[in-house]
């Protein structure tokens, strides 16, 4: 309140009416109440986004998850195929099963990964909407305060 009365002083020192300070210094409140971001809009979107990075992160950890379980299976299939060497004298219904288990791995593995590319696709899919209302939003704002300035640069200009 103080600083508005302070720019009401200002104007009115340069020969602005008191009528005249007080309209001006109306407007221009009126047009920072209802076209800039406010701290608060600032700060809610600095938790969307941080949100957003902290489910990329998760969904990173995910995939780091899945590649070493993948690892892991790639290890038990390598020693699949040792035990299938040393033992390949074994009966063919052995041979056959161990084949099977291999054949399942695979599968497992694969849908998987597809599962994981379908989840990645849409998380990256929901996340460039969101950037992009962002984008919109602070651009139809910007675009506020600009034309806000503008305003007021030309009704200072006027009535000086």
């Amino acid at each position: 309140m103080l600083h508005i009365l302070r720019y009401a002083k200002i104007l009115e020192n340069v020969g602005f009416s008191k009528e005249q300070a007080d309209a001006t210094i109306e407007i221009v409140l009126e047009v920072m109440e209802n076209r800039f971001a406010t701290k608060d809009d600032i700060l809610v979107l600095r938790d969307d986004i941080l949100s957003t990075k902290k489910d990329l992160l998760s969904v990173r950890e995910d995939v780091s998850t899945l590649r070493e379980d993948v690892s892991v299976l790639r290890e038990e299939v390598s020693s699949m195929k040792k035990t299938h060497s040393l033992f390949q004298s074994s009966t063919e219904k052995e041979f056959t099963s161990i084949q099977k288990e291999f054949t399942s791995v695979r599968g497992e593995i694969s849908a998987l990964r597809d599962y994981t590319e379908k989840e990645f696709a849409s998380f990256r899919k929901e996340f460039d909407n969101k950037m992009n209302l962002l984008k919109a939003d602070l651009t139809v704002r910007m675009g506020a305060m600009i034309a806000s300035a503008v305003a007021l640069i030309t009704a200072l200009d006027k009535l000086l």
